[in-house]
C-alpha cells in the first residue's frame, strides 16, 4: 500500500464516505501533489532564492528549507 492510498483511506474513513469515493480522493490528492511538485521544480531549476520559493509554495501548504533544500 502506498502512503498516498493510506492517507486517502484515512480521509475516507474520517469523513465516513462510501468505498466508491476512495478513487476520487486518491486522484485528487495525486493531482494536487503533482501540480505542487511541478511548481517547486520550476522554481528550483530557475535557481530562485529560498524566500521566493517559500512565497509560491506556502499557499500550497508546503514550507521550504533552503539550507537542506527540502519541502515539508
Amino acid at each position: 500500500m502506498t502512503k498516498l492510498l493510506a492517507q486517502a483511506m484515512v480521509l475516507q474513513n474520517t469523513l465516513e464516505l462510501p468505498d466508491d469515493k476512495l478513487m476520487i480522493i486518491q486522484d485528487a490528492m495525486r493531482n494536487y501533489a503533482a501540480d505542487t511538485l511541478n511548481v517547486g521544480k520550476i522554481l528550483i531549476e530557475k535557481r530562485e532564492t529560498p524566500d521566493t520559493i517559500r512565497k509560491f509554495m506556502e499557499p500550497h501548504g508546503l514550507t521550504y528549507d533552503g539550507t537542506k533544500k527540502l519541502f515539508k
